[in-house]
């Protein structure tokens, strides 16, 4: 344990009945974790964060539809009022390292469109090195606001906080110089404020062998259990254990790296209806890379064949601090479900960025098959292409572009949906730390569904304090 700080700046009992709630444990254990990343000897601390007030007026806020529909209002502006907070946290130490990014706001109305609400979107990254290059302990946190109804139109009265914890050791041990071998144990906690039967507990072991080929490659064999319990039993969740086994290689190098899993996942299910669901048995494949093309550019792509679900899905689009360096954010339109349901994943993806000192651009494009396994009326093929630009014209100003569009069909209801939101971006910076922001956008969707097609314009106007 730590006490003499290098930086400037009784017991507790509980019962069954007065456990704290997932989201008290995230924000415990964050809190936990950045007092003991400040306070400790020896520990390098990087904290950049950001500080500021927005006003964002759109002239359709709800994201109506245009329509007769009685059931629909008429389309209302509005203007939201909202200070806000971004932050990325960056911790080395021999002890722990810890990375933790996101953004925290709180939003007024000024025409009570929408009663005031909070959105978040955190996510942490945390290992204690408890026995030196022998036992480590690990902690992931997920905080973010999630879709209640993914048919339906992003607005607020369509949000909801979901969170995410996943803890848990992993033991290191070395028979060779060449060899590794990992056991690890984690327990994880899923929870949606409406959705409620994506709220579980989950227990997962793992057993890893490693061996270095040589100085860029690493060869591994993989077997893993999961044991998912959910909270409520309802007709769109069924509790199920996973065992995954599959063989790694992964090479990283000067120029790039890439990893490819191969192997088999069998999933069973406890107590389903057999005419529903049943246990499958498929193949697993994944291959990630990225390549550095030259000094200023990277290409990175992926394919995957393999189970996956909503947490999954919310640990990896997490805030990352990468994510807070760049200068211009990339919309994103594809979202996937707050469920409890597995599905099939078959996509791919292809990513080229660029950056140098005063330009910054990245492209994106991705096809991507969904099929659930309880609830068919998920299943949804995606298309999307990306698109994001940011140019330094000086040290004090800067503009931006960007634009996305999406294919997306809901196989299983014969609906088709097409999104597509652009716009552009001002910065200008009157001193080192302070600054005025810009974003003006455009936000559609056309729908087979004539009552969930809308067009919203929007202009986001900020000052801000940077760190």
């Amino acid at each position: 344990m730590c006490h003499d700080a290098t930086l400037p700046e009784g017991a507790l009992i509980m019962t069954a009945t007065t456990l704290p709630r997932p989201a008290t444990i995230l924000r415990r254990s964050l809190s936990t974790v950045c007092l003991l990343a400040l306070s400790c000897p020896g520990f390098a601390v990087d904290l950049n964060y950001r500080i500021g007030l927005f006003a964002e007026h759109s002239d359709n806020i709800a994201r109506q539809p245009v329509t007769d529909d009685p059931a629909f209002g008429p389309i209302v502006s509005d203007t939201a009022i909202a200070p806000y907070i971004g932050f990325a946290l960056t911790q080395e130490g021999d002890l722990l390292s810890l990375q933790a990014a996101g953004d925290l706001e709180r939003r007024s109305y000024l025409d009570d469109s929408f009663a005031d609400e909070s959105r978040a979107r955190v996510g942490m990254r945390a290992a204690w090195r408890l026995l030196p290059e022998r036992l480590t302990w690990a902690l992931d946190g997920v905080l973010s606001d999630q879709p209640v109804n993914v048919f339906a139109v992003e607005q607020p009265d369509n949000l909801q906080r979901t969170r995410l914890l996943v803890t848990g050791p992993t033991l290191a041990l070395r028979p060779t110089s060449r060899t590794r071998l990992l056991l690890e144990a984690r327990y994880t906690n899923t929870d949606a404020e409406q959705t409620i039967d994506f709220n579980s507990d989950r227990w997962s072991a793992a057993a890893r062998g490693l061996w270095e080929l040589n100085s860029v490659s690493t060869l591994s064999f993989n077997a893993e259990y999961l044991d998912a319990q959910f909270d409520v039993a309802s007709s769109f969740n069924a509790d199920y254990q996973r065992q995954d086994v599959f063989a790694r290689y992964d090479r990283r190098s000067s120029r790039g790296d890439w990893s490819a899993d191969l192997g088999v996942t069998r999933v069973r299910f406890d107590d389903a209806d057999p005419d529903a669901v049943a246990d499958e048995t498929r193949p697993l494949l994944r291959v990630r890379g990225g390549l550095q093309l030259t000094e200023l550019t990277r290409l990175e792509a992926s394919l995957l064949r393999q189970f996956s679900d909503s947490s999954q899905y919310l640990l990896g689009s997490a805030p990352t601090v990468t994510d807070f360096e760049l200068p211009i954010g990339l919309p994103n339109l594809s979202t996937t479900a707050v469920s409890a349901d597995l599905y099939d994943e078959k996509s791919a993806s292809l990513g080229l960025a660029r950056r140098s000192d005063t330009v910054y651009m990245r492209m994106d494009a991705y096809v991507r098959r969904f099929g659930y396994e309880i609830n068919p009326e998920l299943d949804q093929d995606a298309n999307g292409l990306s698109v994001g630009i940011n140019r330094q014209i000086t040290p004090q100003f800067a503009v931006g572009a960007y634009a996305a569009r999406e294919w997306r069909d809901y196989i299983a209801l014969l609906r088709d949906d097409r999104e597509l939101r652009y716009g552009a971006t001002a910065d200008w910076r009157w001193s080192r730390r302070f600054g005025i922001s810009l974003d003006l956008s455009h936000n559609e969707r056309s729908s087979s569904d004539p009552l969930q097609g809308y067009d919203d314009n929007r202009v986001v106007l900020s000052i801000n304090y940077i760190r």
